[in-house]
């Protein structure tokens, strides 16, 4: 009898309710601009390329982005005068995790067992019966391995007043997925998800 489960997700994310300043009047906001992203370490050029999942998130949202000359990004979240800072720290820039998990095949091979039984009916005869039975040991899987890649990405998010540096709302989410260009932006995606309520 052979069996083998093998239970691997290929997509996770994890998804938590932001914190939120509920007393904040988030109608009074126009905008909101988005502050460089740094690299993730060892990672060059990741900070642009969750700069531009997020622009592309924002717009796929409904939301006006504005890139200006000097490098700042301006989304247009609604008809009020006050603006708020958006900054994002990348926690995690993974471009491939390898998963091994060991297994293992041998074949235990056939056992053959005999069994002789003889009687007596007289001095002058005796009987006797022999009986083989074969039973097989089973198959066991050695020698080999399976590997698992996929990509992680991480983001720390926070809107705050820029001058009284009040915060108002911070996120912190994850996503995990087989592509590192696809993850990041789902990650991003995923994690804006929650302005529609506030804006």
């Amino acid at each position: 009898m052979k069996k083998l489960l093998l239970l691997i997700p290929l997509f996770l994310g994890c998804w938590q309710a932001p914190a939120l300043d509920e007393s904040y009047r988030f109608v009074n906001v126009g905008s909101i601009h988005l502050q460089p992203i740094h690299d993730y370490k060892h990672f060059s050029g990741s900070g642009e390329i969750i700069k531009n999942s997020m622009t592309h998130s924002f717009m796929k949202l409904g939301y006006d982005v504005i890139e200006n000359k000097n490098d700042e990004t301006e989304i247009v979240v609604g008809e009020g005068l006050s603006a708020l800072h958006f900054t994002c720290i990348i926690s995690d820039y993974t471009d491939k995790e390898i998963m091994v998990i060991p297994y293992y095949s041998e074949d235990r091979g056939f056992t053959e067992t005999t069994v002789s039984q003889s009687s007596e009916n007289s001095e002058e005869s005796s009987q006797s019966q022999v009986s083989t039975s074969t039973t097989h040991g089973g198959n066991v899987q050695k020698g080999s391995r399976l590997e698992y890649i996929r990509a992680r990405v991480g983001l720390m998010l926070k809107l705050h007043e820029p001058y009284t540096g009040k915060l108002v709302w911070s996120h912190h989410y994850w996503y995990s997925g087989l592509d590192l260009a696809q993850t990041a932006d789902m990650c991003a995606r995923l994690a804006l998800h929650e302005f529609r309520k506030i804006f």
